[in-house]
């Protein structure tokens, strides 16, 4: 009879049911904006966008986001229960994206905010899967909950 192998899996590069979930939800409300985005891109009205995912207790994270977001950002709810967002920056780069979540961490912190996690990346070209920058966003972020690192700021550029 053969035995099964029933070795611990790298947890590290696994995605759970709730990653998944949540992944979906996050493809469902930045697809469109990003679309028109990417033919903004290719027209040369737009030249990169800044994606965060972020989150944070104790605090009504999503009127904290509208106040410090430009006219030009967008702002998505993920899961309002565990206070997940995602704010889309148009025409800036990653460090355009930093300056937004500065700004907006001090303003968490100020009001009370705790445990705040984010994850953020800038795209440059048009040419990247919807479903990659989703992806990306939820495997870093879930790895830095997972490790239980507070403040986790994932900066990354796909090309």
């Amino acid at each position: 009879m053969r035995k099964l192998n029933m070795g611990v899996r790298d947890i590290k590069s696994r995605f759970y049911g709730e990653d998944i979930e949540l992944a979906v939800k996050l493809i469902d409300q930045i697809k469109k904006p990003i679309k028109i985005l990417y033919y903004l891109m290719e027209q040369k009205s737009e030249a990169s966008f800044v994606v965060i995912l972020l989150s944070a207790q104790n605090i009504d994270l999503h009127q904290v986001l509208l106040e410090e977001k430009r006219e030009t950002d967008m702002i998505f709810e993920i899961d309002k229960e565990a206070s997940l967002y995602a704010v889309i920056c148009q025409d800036t780069k990653v460090d355009g994206g930093y300056h937004y979540f500065n700004r907006a961490t001090h303003a968490i912190f100020d009001k009370g905010g705790e445990d705040l996690y984010s994850t953020i990346i800038g795209v440059k070209e048009a040419n990247y899967p919807i479903r990659g920058i989703a992806l990306k966003l939820i495997e870093t972020f879930s790895s830095a909950k997972k490790d239980i690192h507070s403040i986790e700021n994932v900066f990354d550029v796909l090309p």
